[in-house]
Order: C-alpha cells, then sequence, then structure tokens
C-alpha cells in the first residue's frame, strides 16, 4: 500500500505521457507538486518534447516549400504538353514543345536537389560548388525566368547594383526565385 502511494505521481506522470501525441504538439506534463526527485525527469522529457515539436514544425515547413516550389514549373509542363497535344503539330512543332518541357524538367531536378540540400543543411552539411557569382547577372537570370508571370501581374522588377559574393548558383538562384514568387 506504501509503496503504490509513493508511486502514485508516477503513474499519473505515465498516465498523462500516454495522451501525447501529434494532434497535441504543444501539450507538456506538468510539474509534480511532490516528490521533487520527479522534476528533472518532468523537465527533461518536455524538453524533449519541444525538440520534437520543432522539428515536426519543421519539417511541414520543408513540405510545404517543396510543394510551394514545385506547383509552377508542374503547372507550366502541364500546360504546354495540354496544348501541344490538342492540334496535330509538326516534327519541329513538337520538338520545340518537348525541348521546353525538358528545360523545365531540369529545373525541377535542380528545385528538388536544392531541397534536399536545405533539408541536409540542417544537419550541417555544407553547399558543393561555391563559387564567386556576380549577383546582378543572377537577379536578370531569375527575373527573366518570372517574365511572364511579373508581366501578368502588372510588376516591374527594377534591378540595380552590382555585387560579387561566393555561394552556390543553384540555391541563390532558388532564393531569389522565394523572393519573386512571394
Amino acid at each position: 500500500l506504501l509503496t503504490r502511494w509513493a508511486l502514485r505521481p508516477l503513474r499519473e506522470l505515465s498516465d498523462a505521457a500516454r495522451t501525447l501525441g501529434p494532434d497535441h504538439l504543444a501539450q507538456r506534463l506538468d510539474l509534480p507538486p511532490t516528490p521533487t526527485e520527479l522534476y528533472p525527469l518532468v523537465l527533461s522529457f518536455n524538453e524533449a518534447l519541444d525538440r520534437m515539436e520543432a522539428a515536426f514544425r519543421q519539417l511541414e515547413t520543408f513540405n510545404a516549400n517543396v510543394a510551394h516550389e514545385l506547383r509552377s514549373p508542374l503547372a507550366t509542363l502541364i500546360g504546354a504538353t495540354q496544348v501541344a497535344l490538342l492540334h496535330p503539330r509538326s516534327a519541329e512543332a513538337l520538338q520545340e514543345v518537348l525541348t521546353d518541357n525538358l528545360e523545365d524538367l531540369e529545373r525541377l531536378a535542380a528545385v528538388v536537389r536544392d531541397m534536399l540540400f536545405l533539408a541536409r543543411a540542417d544537419h550541417g552539411e555544407r553547399a558543393d560548388a561555391i563559387e564567386p557569382l556576380d549577383l546582378r547577372v543572377l537577379a536578370e537570370e531569375t527575373a527573366e525566368f518570372f517574365e511572364s508571370l511579373l508581366a501578368e501581374s502588372g510588376t516591374q522588377l527594377d534591378i540595380r547594383g552590382q555585387a560579387t559574393v561566393q555561394g552556390n548558383t543553384g540555391l541563390l538562384k532558388r532564393a531569389l526565385s522565394n523572393l519573386l514568387m512571394n
């Protein structure tokens, strides 16, 4: 009876821990009023829950970013292919569509590669192919890629200045693309 009474706070903590789950990411265990010997255990457990919640949120953000990054190029590919299939085309016209689609597919592959790098970068991995880059040239290339989207939205882009940085071309273009998309 004495043992059951002494272990009651531990049993209550165990019951509370069973209610934790992905639907209640912010839920934490309450510190027991007594015995104080359980405080370090509860604090450590709650700190572990904090780290797990942060990791879960980071994964949600990553998934949202991947979906955002892939949506536009996929829509472009689908639309171009549907238009090409709508009416009979010459071999040259189909060749042009396939060439454009290949460019978009290469961009998609680069997006996936960059997103995978970003996921690994959170664990300390560094970017490959660091080289001096002209930011103005990258900005102009990125603006050219979004030219039709900018025109459609009535937005005008004014690129000024000159700067050179050490970086990875794909990642910097991705960052500039994100700025323009947002």
